[in-house]
């Protein structure tokens, strides 16, 4: 089962993925992390692009008691 999804940017992978945790309030075993770009540093700055990560909160699941 998963949960709210984000994507977050930084100057590379960890800073984005500190990014998007931060704005969902939520620990590192929390979620499930894809990178969709590892980002550039271009060529004297030129063409450089930040990293981007996608978060996915992780959802347990409470458990049915029975009546």
């Amino acid at each position: 089962m998963t949960g709210k999804t984000i994507e977050a940017r930084g100057s590379d992978v960890e800073t984005a993925i500190r990014n998007g945790l931060s704005r969902l309030g939520l620990r590192r075993d929390e979620v499930t992390i894809v990178v969709l770009d590892e980002g550039s540093r271009g060529l004297l700055g030129i063409g450089a692009r930040e990293a981007m990560v996608r978060l996915t909160a992780i959802v347990v699941a409470e458990p049915v008691l029975a009546p």
